[in-house]
């Protein structure tokens, strides 16, 4: 999530174009380090939680996707909001099915 945090604060301060490619990096290291392998993050999360896991990736998703066309706060905000009801409809079903 550091490369998350990485990737708001540049496209924060990107008003000319300046940072692209390093927004770019991190959303792309930051969607690979979900991928539940051994030692990713993303391993970690999954094995501990799977709501938690599916929280966060749709966050990463969320905000990978959204960040070149809104502004940082408003992808956070929409990201969040996708993510929790990505968690939820996980939820459910897992509980309910």
């Amino acid at each position: 999530l550091v490369n998350v945090a990485l990737m708001i604060v540049f496209q924060f301060f990107n008003s000319r174009g300046t940072f692209d490619n390093f927004v770019f990096i991190n959303g792309m290291i930051a969607a690979f380090h979900m991928i539940p392998l051994s030692t990713l993050d993303g391993a970690k999360i999954f094995f501990g939680s799977k709501i938690m896991y599916m929280f966060t990736l749709a966050f990463v998703i969320g905000t990978v996707l959204l960040i070149k066309v809104l502004a940082p706060a408003i992808t956070l905000v929409l990201a969040g909001i996708f993510a929790l009801i990505f968690a939820a409809v996980y939820y459910y079903y897992r509980i309910y099915k």
